[in-house]
């Protein structure tokens, strides 16, 4: 309609984005250690270990967002608003960011699985989005994936 405002918008919109996005996915310490929303429609369970436990990752009933607040796992989408709420994660921007070839984990994934490969072309750093393969964690350490999940992790 209007594409020359989109970078105006987007402007605008993302610091109000990155709140919303922020600091409470996967975050144990909301629920006492008990559980944490790792999306809008998907919580974990701590086992008060402090991060989500991988294959203790459950999904909300259709209609349910993840919520830590009031004691409930999930709560209905008409009453509530997600706890957390995830946004895609753009490789190229983040490795021009960056700045730096190599592997690198993605910080804001709960699972491990994630993680861009930068490189350099053309005097520009692009990105891909890659992820592990089942039951295996990226190794910000040695830059692969394992079976064994990092202790960073």
């Amino acid at each position: 309609m209007w594409p020359h405002l989109l970078p105006l918008a987007l402007a605008v919109l993302l610091p109000f984005l990155a709140i919303v996005s922020g600091d409470s996915c996967s975050d144990c310490s909301l629920s006492g250690g008990v559980y944490a929303c790792v999306d809008e429609y998907s919580y974990g369970i701590c086992f008060n270990m402090g991060f989500v436990v991988p294959t203790a990752i459950k999904k909300c009933p259709t209609g349910y967002y993840c919520n830590v607040d009031g004691g409930e796992f999930c709560t209905p989408i008409e009453t509530s608003a997600p706890s957390c709420v995830t946004l895609p994660i753009n490789a190229d921007a983040y490795c021009a960011n960056l700045k730096k070839e190599g592997y690198f984990r993605v910080e804001s994934d709960s699972t491990c699985k994630d993680y861009i490969h930068c490189y350099k072309i053309s005097g520009e750093y692009l990105g891909w989005l890659i992820n592990c393969n089942t039951n295996e964690y990226f190794n910000s350490q040695t830059s692969r994936c394992e079976t064994q999940r990092p202790d960073d992790c």
